[in-house]
């Protein structure tokens, strides 16, 4: 999971979450679960980009509930292009002054991204976490 500093954009966000999706309707429905606990704790500007690549389980289908303060985007390449065409999708539009890259899978990390936002945004350019 990475965060990086968007450097030219139209900053409409404060933070753009992006989560490549194949096949991940399952922990779809769980993340959104966890955004909705911790969405108090996201910057009132933030927006969620679900990139679906292709997936024959219904993660296309599947409809965000309202998690205010995030705003959900839901994009669908045509094929399967695989994860980082899905990630570059994402980036390609983000509004975000900062960018997060989140597994679906990895759901449970993201009051790391809040702490690594928090970081970012007392100066940082950069934020990195191996997993």
């Amino acid at each position: 999971m990475t965060i990086t500093k968007q450097l030219y954009s139209t900053n409409s966000f404060d933070l753009s979450l992006i989560v490549p999706a194949y096949n991940e309707k399952s922990n779809l429905e769980k993340l959104a679960s966890l955004l909705k606990l911790h969405s108090k704790k996201f910057p009132t500007k933030t927006e969620l980009i679900i990139v679906d690549d292709g997936s024959s389980d219904g993660t296309v289908n599947y409809k965000f509930p309202n998690i205010s303060p995030i705003e959900v985007v839901q994009i669908t390449n045509p094929v399967r292009l695989g994860k980082s065409d899905s990630i570059l999708a994402g980036y390609a539009n983000a509004r975000g002054r900062h960018i997060a890259i989140l597994d679906a899978d990895l759901y449970d990390c993201l009051p790391l991204i809040i702490t690594q936002y928090n970081i970012l945004d007392s100066g940082y350019s950069i934020t990195y976490t191996p997993f």
